[in-house]
């Protein structure tokens, strides 16, 4: 039984083997089956795996080989980085733009159309390059013939300037032979020169010696001669004037008289005569014959004019026959004058040159020569229009001047403004020069208030205005005299203002003494 018991379970532990053995070998023909299925995937995956590799290493020798092609070496390619700078599509993308801003417009923003682009620009520059090769051949080829030309003129001007050379260097042998005999003739003429200048000053000195003596002497005499002319002129007081005409007619009442001068005798409206005694020393000889004034208002006929009483003496009235003068006009001649200084008709501070133009001028009779109020001498061309500043070498006083008039001379030490003391002086340079043309001529001097009197002038400003002028007025109808055959004498106003006029306003008026002055006495006011 115990075998029995052995064999069974030696059976069942080798049924248990046995199925574990068979278990066993299911689970390894399992196990082997799946690791050859893994196997297999496994060589399939690495397998998909190299065709990956394969085809990730060509894309990244094709993405090598465009960046090379290319010329963009950046690391990405920037297709998730919206164009960062650092990328190949970023750095496209700027050199797109610079292409489009610079040659643009693109007509797409690729790559390929802006390399399209710039080949056509390329294309257009070649053809214009060579448009430009074409002139710049023609031009050479210009130029080459134009070069030709200039060579040949400078040939031509090199075998000038060769002959012009060589006969320079002719001519200055011969010149230098010239030269050399005209420098010895030049000493000569030098050393001659020198001799020459010391006899020239030797005479020089002996001539301004002499001409020193001569003009000094001269200038006695001509000092002699001026003070012998002027005792004569005093001594005999000679006239060698005539009268002008005589006087008709007169009538007091209406202040008229009627001269023996009319149109025959060329006289003109508005001319003036000073009327002369009959028992006169002279027409022309001084003021001291003259007894009245006349202007000349109307012509009535060939010998008769009509002419108005500027003034008279009511002592010594105009009669019939006195003799009239006027120094302005002459019958068939027109009188000329030279005048030198501020003229002042009236004396009254006011000058009246134009007034004297016109007194001049009234009477037919011309001014030759003027200085005027700035030191200017002019000559007249036609008086008293056109003049001309007078200059050295000039046309002087001629023998037809009948006087040399001689107004208010300024004195220049009593200038107070440097440019009115050199107007000053140039009216004195004026007066000298003048005087000794009128001198070498025998034109006579003639003081302003004396040719006034014997042309028959008469102030017409009578209105004292104090301050303007320091002078007398006459006042010689002002005051009544004791007698009909009374001298009248010296009643000339001082010109001054009353002491009432000249106190302060807020002192009282001076009251009347109620006496009467002495220039009253007598008469018919009847004073004390």
């Amino acid at each position: 039984m115990a075998a029995s018991n052995k064999s069974v379970g030696l059976q069942i532990t080798l049924a248990i083997f046995a199925m574990m053995a068979i278990i066993g070998w299911v689970a390894f023909y399992m196990q082997f089956r799946e690791l050859a299925d893994n196997k297999a995937r496994f060589d399939k995956a690495g397998a998909d795996k190299q065709v990956a590799e394969n085809g990730a290493r060509k894309s990244l020798d094709d993405i090598e080989a465009f960046k090379a092609a290319a010329g963009y070496n950046q690391p990405d390619v920037g297709a998730d980085q919206q164009g960062a700078a650092n990328t190949i599509l970023g750095a496209i993308t700027v050199d797109l733009a610079k292409v489009n801003a610079d040659h643009g417009p693109l007509p797409t923003t690729t790559l390929a159309a802006a390399v399209q682009f710039l080949s056509q620009r390329v294309a257009d520059l070649k053809s214009e390059r060579d448009q430009f090769q074409t002139q710049v051949n023609s031009r050479n080829t210009d130029l080459a013939g134009l070069r030709g030309q200039y060579q040949t003129q400078v040939n031509q001007h090199q075998q000038a300037r060769q002959s012009a050379e060589r006969d320079l260097a002719q001519l200055r042998d011969t010149t230098k032979e010239q030269l050399d005999a005209r420098q010895k003739q030049i000493e000569d003429l030098r050393r001659n020169l020198t001799d020459l200048q010391v006899e020239f000053d030797e005479a020089t000195a002996t001539w301004t010696s002499e001409r020193k003596k001569y003009v000094a002497d001269l200038s006695q005499l001509e000092v002699q001669v001026d003070d012998l002319r002027d005792k004569l002129k005093n001594a005999t007081r000679q006239s060698f004037e005539r009268p002008d005409g005589l006087v008709r007619w007169i009538d007091n009442t209406a202040g008229l008289v009627w001269i023996n001068l009319g149109s025959q005798d060329r006289l003109r409206l508005r001319t003036t005569f000073s009327v002369y005694r009959k028992a006169h020393h002279g027409v022309a000889r001084g003021a001291e014959d003259i007894k009245g004034q006349i202007e000349v208002t109307r012509i009535i006929d060939g010998h008769t004019s009509e002419a108005r009483i500027l003034d008279d003496d009511i002592y010594d009235p105009i009669s019939k026959g006195d003799p009239v003068y006027t120094p302005l006009w002459s019958p068939g001649r027109t009188e000329m004058f030279a005048v030198i200084g501020q003229v002042d008709l009236d004396q009254d501070g006011v000058l009246d040159r134009d007034q004297f133009h016109d007194l001049i001028a009234d009477a037919g009779a011309k001014l030759n020569h003027e200085v005027l109020d700035d030191g200017t001498r002019i000559r007249y061309e036609h008086f008293p229009d056109t003049w001309l500043d007078w200059n050295e070498g000039d046309p002087e006083l001629d023998s037809d001047t009948k006087y040399l008039i001689l107004a208010d001379i300024p004195d220049p030490a009593l200038a107070i403004r440097e440019e009115d003391k050199i107007i000053r002086q140039a009216i004195s340079a004026h007066l000298l020069a003048m005087r000794n043309e009128a001198r070498r001529l025998g034109i006579e001097e003639i003081r302003l208030s004396d040719f006034l009197a014997h042309v028959g002038y008469k102030p017409q400003r009578r209105l004292y205005v104090p301050g303007l002028v320091d002078r007398p007025f006459n006042l010689k109808a002002g005051a009544a005299s004791v007698g009909t055959n009374e001298v009248v004498g010296d009643r000339t106003a001082a010109g001054a203002v009353s002491g009432i006029y000249g106190r302060s306003k807020k002192l009282k008026p001076q009251s009347s003494a109620g006496t009467t002055s002495d220039l009253f006495r007598g008469g018919s006011l009847g004073g004390n």
